[in-house]
C-alpha cells in the first residue's frame, strides 16, 4: 500500500464524513420544521387503514 493509497483511502473518509453531516443537518432542520411529523401522520395513516 502506497502514498497514494493512503491519500486516497482519507480522502474518502473525508467526503464520507462531510456527507454524512451534510444528510444529518438536512434531516435536523426538515424534523425541526416539522415536516416528518407531518409524513409520519400520513404514512402512519396508510398503513393504520392496511391494518384494519
Amino acid at each position: 500500500m502506497d502514498e497514494k493509497d493512503q491519500y486516497y483511502i482519507q480522502l474518502y473518509v473525508f467526503a464520507g464524513v462531510l456527507i454524512a453531516a451534510a444528510i444529518y443537518l438536512l434531516f435536523k432542520s426538515i424534523y425541526e420544521t416539522g415536516l416528518i411529523q407531518h409524513l409520519a401522520k400520513k404514512i402512519k395513516a396508510i398503513f393504520g387503514k392496511k391494518s384494519t
